[in-house]
């Protein structure tokens, strides 16, 4: 490859997949892993290290290697500058949300105020929800039912919402009165959702099982918009309902966006992420 060529997203996307089976390493299973640390009394789950087979890479695949730790070095880079956000989740592929750096406007209710409302369509039963995502709704391998289904459409998208009361060493938020949230959003062709962070939030790229994520910390809300309603005749984005938000996760398997949102530091979060299956 020539130095003056500039390799394109499609490019990279094809070196690192070249380069996963060079190397032809599994992906870790995370489940035993949180169930231990969910039932450790709060302890966040320990890092684990895995051994694998020592093996000599070939020359293509060193190169591969060193592109994807210099498009790592990049991205750590751009996820730390407020304006690349937007473009940063446009390139992981979380179709349906926007990222993007502004403040923040919302606050939390009033400590004696009712929760504020999810806005996140009907109420609906588990099985509804299965039908509606035909045959890929994922659920958290480490906990019980969720509380309360929710279900919304928008042309061709399919929104769930699983909302839990409780969920072990979580707790409730102040905005929502959930404990965790859990959006998947299927056959997103626009943006649902603009995901706003404050000025002292951070983003950290992070890895759920083998799927490029981004875990948010700090002060940060969610806002759901309505891309139906055009404005002088164009399609326009509305926001139609915004609420503070707790840390959350993003990251995308297959087809599949993945939103999770609760009181929860990065390494639980990842561990939480990895058992959805």
């Amino acid at each position: 490859m020539s130095t003056g060529h500039r390799r394109s997203k499609a490019e990279i996307e094809q070196e690192l997949r070249d380069l996963a089976r060079a190397l032809d390493t599994p992906a870790p299973d995370y489940s035993k892993r949180v169930l231990r640390a969910l039932a450790a009394h709060g302890q966040e789950p320990a890092p684990v290290t895995r051994r694998v087979p020592g093996r000599i890479l070939s020359p293509r695949a060193r190169r591969i290697l060193i592109a994807a730790v210099v498009f790592l070095i990049a991205t750590a880079v751009t996820i730390a500058v407020p304006d690349s956000r937007r473009a940063l989740a446009s390139w992981f592929g979380f179709a349906g949300i926007e990222i993007r750096h502004a403040p923040i406007r919302t606050s939390p209710p009033p400590a004696a105020g009712l929760p504020v409302p999810l806005h996140a369509g009907a109420k609906v039963t588990l099985a509804d929800v299965r039908a509606a995502m035909a045959g890929q709704l994922k659920l958290p391998a480490a906990l019980p039912a969720p509380t309360n289904v929710y279900l919304r459409r928008d042309r061709a998208a399919v929104i769930v919402t699983l909302a839990y009361t409780t969920a072990p060493h979580l707790r409730p938020t102040t905005d929502t009165g959930y404990a965790l949230i859990l959006t998947e959003i299927a056959n997103a062709g626009h943006p649902l959702f603009e995901k706003i962070l404050g000025t002292n939030a951070s983003a950290v790229v992070v890895t759920v099982a083998r799927d490029a994520g981004v875990f948010i910390n700090g002060p940060q809300e969610i806002i759901t918009v309505d891309p139906s309603r055009p404005s002088q005749g164009q399609p326009a984005l509305h926001e139609v309902a915004a609420r503070s938000s707790a840390n959350t996760i993003i990251w995308r398997h297959g087809s599949i966006t993945y939103r999770l949102e609760g009181d929860f530091s990065r390494h639980v979060a990842v561990a939480l992420a990895s058992t959805i299956r």
